[in-house]
């Protein structure tokens, strides 16, 4: 069984829009799942009529406590181990034939962690900044100050399954044991470094991270983050600094993988 959570901030309209699209996928290897931080009736009704799994939340939280909640249910329903979990932005925009045909490739590998080829338009002509390399310290700074990304993965070269350092949390498939053993994300990360830091805890414990590129979706994002002195920067700078002094310095300053 793939399980596959949505987390609605408030994404009534695309998530109605992109689980229509999804629906027809949901069988007996998928299950959607969507928990809602609002608690929108909107939302809530269009789950109901489409028979898409709704999850009300006690409280607005953030990303990594949301999603660990979902896993949470699902452990007390006697979630399989062997069962994967899909972690999917309400804005990736992927079809059932390629669900469909992930599931078969996954059941087949069978891997730790796996994501696939992310884009940022319908023409699949430019590449979602999904796959990169652990940062150091001077990759976030240039990154922020002169906009320029060095441990960005140039995915052109690959045409076979490859194992990658991270990959966004926009979509990342963890086998349900591997989520266990790493005991899910870390809350202390309300918002970004979530996905980094639980692909570098899965590095640490030797769980392999596969990028398959002969799948791939349309990720509409928004870039919030970018937006100096927004809220989603401070968060974001916030989960840089978390990652940085919770975890040894040294993360930081000479990754390598």
């Amino acid at each position: 069984m793939i399980h596959i959570i949505i987390i609605s901030h408030g994404h009534d309209e695309i998530i109605r829009a992109n689980l229509r699209n999804l629906v027809v996928a949901q069988m007996s290897e998928f299950q959607i799942i969507v928990r809602d931080n609002i608690n929108s009736p909107v939302l809530r009704d269009f789950c109901k009529l489409e028979n898409i799994r709704y999850v009300s939340s006690e409280k607005q939280a953030g990303f990594a406590e949301n999603n660990n909640k979902v896993v949470e249910l699902l452990k007390s329903e006697n979630l399989s181990l062997t069962d994967y979990l899909i972690f999917l932005n309400p804005d990736v925009f992927i079809t059932p034939q390629e669900l469909i045909k992930i599931s078969e490739t996954v059941k087949d590998e069978q891997p730790d962690l796996f994501t696939i080829d992310l884009y940022r338009d319908e023409a699949r002509s430019i590449r979602d900044p999904s796959v990169r390399q652990f940062p150091t310290l001077l990759d976030f700074l240039s990154a922020y100050l002169l906009k320029k990304n060095p441990t960005i993965i140039e995915r052109n070269e690959f045409v076979e399954p490859t194992i990658i350092p991270w990959c966004a949390g926009s979509f990342i498939g963890v086998k349900a044991e591997v989520f266990m053993n790493l005991n899910g994300f870390d809350e202390r990360y309300f918002m970004y470094c979530e996905d980094l830091d639980l692909c570098h805890r899965a590095h640490q414990a030797n769980f392999k991270l596969i990028y398959y590129p002969q799948f791939s979706a349309v990720h509409e994002a928004q870039c919030s983050s970018q937006k100096f002195l927004s809220k989603h920067f401070r968060w974001h700078m916030s989960s840089v600094l978390r990652f940085a002094f919770i975890n040894p310095l040294s993360r930081l300053l000479s990754i390598k993988f």
